[in-house]
């Protein structure tokens, strides 16, 4: 199955859901519906006031993280229970059929119910294998970074046969480590 543009909007959005100091509720919700399939957040969207905006600081960014996180490491059956329920509840698909030039083409239209139901369609999104999206998602190697990254190698359904998975987020931080590793090895040989 094809990873539409669509799809790929909710998972960037929920990883930077994941990787951001949450400091208001607006700026969660700008990232949700900033990236949310058009159409697709149930009203009425539960706006969280006042200090409630922790929430999503103390809950909802922490069981996205775990998720995620227990994914990169390989133990999604771990924690696949806790998603299948949360999706189940959350998460409502409806097959769409549009006509371009003359030929069907059949699609899905999402409907997410709030910030829980936007996070847990782009694990859904990421775990299913017809996508084949669960290698690609990573956390950055470089110790003072740590952020969720998706990597981008692949283009229009070409594996990453021979290429090793990506350990950082962005090539700065690869250079960085490299030449980290490198003086640290220089610096004992001088000793």
């Amino acid at each position: 199955m094809r990873l539409r543009t669509t799809d790929l909007r909710v998972i960037r959005g929920v990883l930077d859901f994941a990787n951001v100091e949450v400091t208001h509720a607006g700026q969660v919700e700008e990232l949700c519906e900033g990236t949310a399939p058009a159409d697709s957040l149930a009203r009425p969207f539960l706006i969280l006031e006042g200090s409630d905006w922790h929430a999503y600081k103390k809950n909802d960014q922490p069981e996205a993280r775990s998720w995620l996180d227990a994914i990169i490491a390989g133990e999604l059956k771990a924690v696949l229970p806790v998603i299948q329920k949360r999706f189940n509840d959350t998460v409502t698909a409806r097959w769409r059929m549009t006509v371009s030039m003359g030929q069907p083409n059949f699609d899905f239209d999402y409907t997410v119910q709030g910030i829980q139901g936007w996070y847990s369609l782009a694990i859904g999104l990421l775990i299913d294998p017809e996508r084949d999206l669960i290698h690609r998602i990573g956390k950055c190697h470089l110790e003072d970074c740590g952020k969720y990254f998706f990597d981008d190698r692949e283009k229009a359904g070409v594996k990453n046969k021979g290429r090793r998975k990506t350990k950082f987020c962005s090539p700065e931080h690869a250079n960085v480590d490299k030449v980290r590793r490198f003086r640290a090895k220089h610096s004992k040989k001088h000793k």
